[in-house]
């Protein structure tokens, strides 16, 4: 099977056209005119080092244009415009149209949109943002802004509300209260606080701190990351202090098991 040729023509509307639609994939390009992404990525290489052009843009004679799609009619565009009973001219004049207001707008708005759901650390969906947009100046719909959203794939993170996570067991008769709300320890590593918290990360979301401190320095020797609030990741945050401190001594450790 012969190699496919490709008019300067051609070749010019399809480096427009990913020069027009910057957004768009050059696999995307490729498919929809028919020729390979390499042979894409060639044709915009040869544009850049003459100033945006293949060669001279072509000769302008459409009569040989049209005998070589006779041949092969995937080798010129001229073809299949005939075929699709739609001018040269009209082809190119849409290639190179500038977008409509409506098209500059909804992307303005889908830049400010995108930063309100940053800024509310991906929290807000389509009625906090709607109204932050509207006490804007910005006349959208909830509606608008939803669809917007969805076109930019830009998603609500909701917040699972409380539930409480501390098991309520009896240790009454294996664990005291040794400190008694003493916490001016005289010398390190005579007793350690331990906590639990979840935080917002910006690239992991919400996740929890397992944190350990040294009552004497006010210290926090050992931290710890997680998803869960497994003993395991608990284990792991006073395994990492008792690696850190180096103590053979016993430790007091208190906790306030989730009581407030």
């Amino acid at each position: 099977m012969s190699k496919p040729t490709f008019t300067n023509e051609f070749k010019q509307g399809v480096v427009d056209y990913v020069l027009d639609h910057p957004n768009e994939s050059k696999v995307a390009v490729s498919k929809k005119f028919g020729v390979a992404d390499s042979t894409v990525h060639k044709w915009l290489k040869e544009a850049k080092n003459n100033n945006g052009t293949i060669n001279s843009r072509g000769s302008g004679n459409y009569s040989s244009d049209k005998k070589k799609s006779d041949t092969d009619p995937k080798a010129s565009v001229t073809s299949m415009l005939e075929k699709l009973n739609i001018s040269k001219s009209g082809y190119y004049d849409y290639l190179k149209r500038k977008p409509c207001n409506q098209k500059i707008r909804r992307a303005k708005l889908a830049v400010r949109i995108k930063e309100i759901h940053k800024e509310s650390k991906e929290i807000y969906g389509a009625p906090k943002i709607t109204r932050i947009l509207q006490k804007e100046g910005y006349k959208v719909s909830e509606r608008f802004v939803g669809k917007l959203m969805k076109e930019n794939n830009i998603k609500a993170h909701y917040i699972k509300p409380y539930t409480v996570t501390t098991k309520d067991c009896d240790f009454s008769s294996r664990l005291h209260n040794i400190l008694k709300r003493n916490f001016n320890t005289k010398a390190p590593d005579e007793a350690w606080c331990t906590d639990i918290t979840y935080i917002y990360t910006q690239d992991e979301g919400f996740v929890y701190l397992n944190s350990i401190m040294d009552l004497y320095s006010r210290k926090i020797i050992a931290w710890t990351l997680s998803r869960t609030l497994e003993v395991d990741e608990v284990l792991k945050c006073l395994e990492t202090a008792k690696r850190v401190r180096k103590t053979a001594n016993p430790v007091v450790i208190q906790s306030d098991r989730g009581v407030h």
